[in-house]
């Protein structure tokens, strides 16, 4: 991405590997300009791997949890829809 080196990855299963059995390797963000000022920095969607972004989804999560139906979990289901169509 433009002078900074990249990562493609090609294929359902490199994709899995990466994702999934390596996730921890591929999880980082760039360091973008632009990113500082989304969010005053402290964007979690532009923000780096690391403790600060483990705490901050995981209140996220359990803020989700609260305020969702247990029974019928309406953002269970579009997190799945949206996952098979990226991977198909």
């Amino acid at each position: 991405m433009g002078s900074r080196a990249a990562v493609v990855l090609n294929g359902v299963q490199t994709i899995k590997q990466a994702l999934v059995k390596q996730a921890g390797d591929f999880a980082g963000r760039p360091d973008f300009y632009s990113f500082k000022f989304i969010g005053n920095g402290n964007s979690m969607g532009f923000g780096d791997y690391g403790g600060r972004w483990k705490m901050h989804r995981k209140i996220a999560q359990n803020a989700l949890a609260t305020f969702s139906n247990k029974k019928s979990n309406p953002i269970d289901k579009t997190i799945a829809t949206e996952a098979d169509v990226l991977t198909h």
